[in-house]
């Protein structure tokens, strides 16, 4: 495996390279917070391809900040990879060190940093370092 840092969307992952992991009280083992605001509102509100704005929670597409995309065709794939099989990821289900060796954690988010139309708008947003020249 290639170090973690060292990919073609200039991903510099501040958690994987200290180790660091996130768990929510209930037992969600999450990569970093960026991915655990998604997944709570993910859990408050379904799916992006599942939802719609409430209102009467006064709730909209700007303050959810998650994009109402389908699924298949977006770059919210890998979060909703992680969100389908998100009973795998728990602390409660399954042992941390089987959770952190699963396919998600080891393989699928850190490829995902190789390819733009695969990277998550959380990490490109907060962990990709722009060439500056």
């Amino acid at each position: 495996m290639q170090p973690l840092n060292d990919n073609k969307c200039n991903i510099k992952c501040e958690w994987m390279q200290t180790k660091r992991i996130l768990i929510n009280p209930d037992g969600q083992v999450l990569p970093c917070c960026f991915f655990a605001n998604v997944m709570y509102m993910y859990d408050r509100m379904g799916a992006p391809d599942e939802w719609a704005p409430k209102k009467e929670y006064g709730i909209s597409d700007q303050l959810m900040d998650v994009p109402r995309v389908a699924y298949e065709t977006s770059q919210e794939h890998i979060l909703m990879q992680y969100y389908r099989d998100r009973h795998k990821y728990n602390v409660h289900n399954r042992p941390l060190e089987e959770i952190l060796d699963d396919e998600w954690f080891a393989k699928t988010l850190p490829e995902s940093w190789e390819d733009e139309n695969k990277l998550t708008r959380q990490c490109a947003t907060y962990c990709q370092v722009k060439n500056i020249e």
